[in-house]
């Protein structure tokens, strides 16, 4: 197995992984399009971008940044590339005006939750992913140290994360195991109560 810095010749290949790890998620019912413009952004921008491959097939990925107001920045500047995969994938008013909401309580977090503390000089990392077939035989864990090291090397302070704060245990287990703690719950999307997860490195 090979561990390496994503490029854009990955990208199809991310996005069939994502669809196999994360089959009933909300970025997976907007379609492969917006997927592919989605982890662009990460390669183009220079964020945070790594993949397990062997054999030339690529079987998991890991994504973030080292600078998350950045990453929504650089986002915000592809918005007119967001909207055409969207409006092919989008059937009807009821499921385009959730895309929004979603992405104005993603964007403006901080906005809606007034008592949310921000993680200035903290890596973000955004989403593990791996082909069902690669799942529980350790690879997740095998990419979150890639990513850490990586942070590590880049003299980051540490690593935050969001996550779902019900029905979530697998997810919130796994995390736990590699050091991470609940730092803060707030409201996304008015009802849905997430964590952020913080790791902090001892240099």
């Amino acid at each position: 197995m090979i561990f390496r810095e994503a490029v854009q010749a990955d990208l199809e290949k991310i996005v069939k992984v994502h669809f196999s790890a994360f089959p009933s998620f909300f970025l997976t019912s907007l379609g492969s399009r917006f997927l592919v413009q989605y982890y662009k952004i990460y390669i183009k921008y220079c964020h945070v971008a790594f993949v397990a491959e062997e054999n030339g097939v690529i079987e998991g990925f890991v994504v973030g940044s080292n600078d998350s107001t950045c990453f929504y920045k650089d986002l915000k500047k592809e918005l007119l590339h967001f909207i055409l995969p969207v409006l092919i994938n989008v059937i009807n008013f009821q499921l385009l005006s959730k895309v929004f909401k979603r992405a104005y309580s993603v964007l403006f977090k901080k906005k809606i939750n007034s008592s949310l503390k921000l993680y200035e000089g903290l890596n973000e990392l955004t989403s593990i992913g791996v082909t069902q077939n690669d799942q529980n035989k350790g690879l997740g864990g095998k990419l979150l140290a890639k990513y850490e090291q990586h942070c590590i090397v880049s003299k980051v302070k540490g690593i935050t994360l969001t996550t779902d704060a019900e029905d979530n245990d697998k997810v919130l287990k796994f995390y736990k195991k590699f050091g991470y703690s609940i730092d803060q719950t707030f409201v996304q999307d008015k009802k849905r109560t997430m964590y952020s997860l913080v790791k902090y490195f001892n240099y």
